[in-house]
């Protein structure tokens, strides 16, 4: 099988933002194995001319066609850009990135326009701009025609056109606008449509690039929470958590060295309060996959807290806990408790272990080892409270979100369809959690390892999951992603957005192969370029392997 590309919008979008360099979205260079979102063909076709526009320079802005007709002014404040968008098309905006696609588009070939407009520390005039994504384009199967100068809210810009293909090799025709607003300052517009439906977006590109006005854009402030989205609906208030409170908090999510099963006893029965309240063997519990083994549970809390106290519930053969370790936003841990497995007979059952901690760094997770090795029985889990304060100015905090409203995420590898996947993108910026429930298989496998792509619907998220070709089922633990490796396995990285994120840390829990297919989940930690941190939790059923 040979290797895939990405589609020709998604490639042109990547090389705005690494051309731009706009510390507003965090665009950074893709690894040289990753999967990117959306596919692209080797194949290009030049786009036909457009009303005969001259390559010759130009110092007027184009002006709208008079029956094309736009919107009420709309206002990025963070991209320091105003615009009248297309009524007809779908609108979306975040942060200085504002996109409109036709109602009847094709996701990887529009018709569709795209604004992106934003401050870079380093100063750049408009043919530097312009430049440097010439030179990025080189690389990648995509002819870039007629450039010329033109005049956008009274700034001298470069416009031209752009040609390329999709995954079928099908034409695409595109244009693209760069403008140093400020030496600081850059705005782009982009476009793209199949061959034969450019004369319908044509007029309606030149129309909004007419509308186009500049200002100096808004410093962004998360703390100050993401308002409310542009249909008019409240989105969840995020700002920080007030200093000196104390915060009670159950496992949101947890994974496991094993796990005695996908659903009953699995590593996920820990999150949430505790829900078993019998002393004997409950299937809401988590419990490993055997009894005389030495094993850990990790689990991850929504709100980071400088910790005072930890409760894990046991409910069956309690008092088996050995270690208990706390981690930071570094993942560094920190060890609170230490002990030797006790004979718990004719005690308290269920038990609550209390742990009293000291210390001022703030955690976002707990990771408990357990030894059964001395009573040779299962030391189930059913729940660890999370007990702290948010002291010393407050913490970055992300509460639970309403996941009714972002689909609903499963609690194991066989609650999908068989070649489904889903995973969850938690930033620590402050922001809601991404949650992909659905997309497509993106196949990159080399002769040395197998690279599974996860696409989302909207091929707005990638799950790159780096796999050797001898995996078995059990936990691959995940190396610290190293670019300069000529593989990369066991290990993944995430483009969200344009973002690309690496792993620093983690675990491939490889539930079962069979039939040339592979289920299970993942759980990482990975960092941007600029050190934000993403936390990534996943489960797959079923995908194909399949090496070239």
């Amino acid at each position: 099988m040979g290797s895939k590309r990405c589609s020709i919008v998604l490639i042109i979008l990547i090389l705005i933002i690494s051309s731009l360099a706009c510390g507003l979205l965090g665009g950074s260079d893709e690894p040289t194995e990753s999967v990117v979102p959306a596919d692209q063909s080797t194949e290009n076709t030049a786009p036909q001319s457009l009303a005969d526009e001259s390559s010759s320079v130009e110092s007027e802005a184009p002006q709208s066609a008079p029956d094309v007709k736009l919107g009420d002014e709309y206002r990025s404040e963070e991209g320091g850009y105003a615009f009248q968008p297309v009524p007809d098309y779908a609108f979306e905006e975040f942060f200085g990135l504002a996109s409109m696609t036709a109602p009847d588009a094709d996701p990887e070939r529009g018709p569709m326009l795209v604004l992106i407009g934003g401050t870079n520390e380093e100063e750049a005039t408009q043919d530097e701009l312009f430049n440097q994504f010439m030179q990025d384009a080189e690389g990648e199967d995509i002819q870039i025609l007629d450039q010329r100068e033109i005049m956008v809210d009274g700034k001298s810009g470069i416009l031209a056109e752009i040609s390329g293909s999709d995954v079928n090799g099908l034409p695409i025709t595109g244009r693209i606008v760069v403008v140093a607003v400020t030496p600081t300052q850059q705005f782009t517009l982009f476009a793209s449509a199949p061959e034969d439906r450019w004369g319908e977006i044509a007029a309606k590109f030149d129309a909004v690039l007419a509308s186009v006005t500049f200002f100096e854009p808004k410093e962004i402030d998360l703390s100050e929470g993401l308002g409310e989205d542009i249909s008019g609906g409240e989105m969840q208030d995020l700002s920080p958590l007030g200093q000196d409170e104390t915060i009670r908090q159950w496992a949101s999510f947890a994974y496991a060295s094993s796990e005695y099963g996908s659903d009953d006893w699995s590593a996920m029965q820990a999150t949430g309060e505790p829900d078993s309240t019998l002393c004997s063997d409950q299937t809401t519990a988590w419990a490993s996959s055997s009894s005389n083994t030495v094993e850990w549970l990790e689990l991850s809390y929504n709100v980071a807290v400088i910790p005072t106290e930890i409760n894990i519930y046991e409910v069956y053969y309690p008092d088996q806990v050995v270690k208990v370790e706390v981690a930071d936003e570094n993942m560094d841990y920190y060890t609170v408790y230490e002990s030797t497995p006790t004979d718990h007979a004719g005690g308290d059952c269920p038990y609550i272990l209390n742990i009293p901690v000291n210390m001022d760094q703030p955690v976002y997770s707990v990771k408990i080892t357990v030894d059964q090795s001395v009573l040779t029985s299962w030391n189930e889990i059913d729940a660890v409270e999370l007990v702290g304060t948010t002291s010393q100015g407050g913490l970055p905090a992300v509460p639970n979100p309403d996941f009714s409203a972002m689909g609903e995420f499963p609690t194991a590898y066989s609650d999908l369809p068989a070649g489904g996947f889903a995973y969850l993108l938690a930033s620590n910026d402050g922001s809601l959690p991404v949650i992909v429930n659905q997309g497509t298989l993106q196949d990159q496998s080399t002769s040395a390892e197998y690279v599974l792509g996860l696409v989302s619907e909207d091929e707005q998220n990638v799950l790159t999951i780096f796999l050797p070709l001898n995996v078995a089922a059990g936990v691959q633990i995940m190396l610290p992603y190293d670019d300069n490796s000529p593989t990369k396995s066991p290990g993944a990285t995430v483009y969200k957005g344009l973002t690309l994120y690496t792993n620093t840390d983690g675990i491939i829990m490889v539930e079962e192969i069979q039939n040339d297919t592979i289920s299970g989940m993942v759980a990482f930690t990975a960092l941007d370029e600029s050190g934000n941190q993403l936390s990534v939790t996943g489960f797959f059923n079923q995908l194909p392997l399949a090496v070239p």
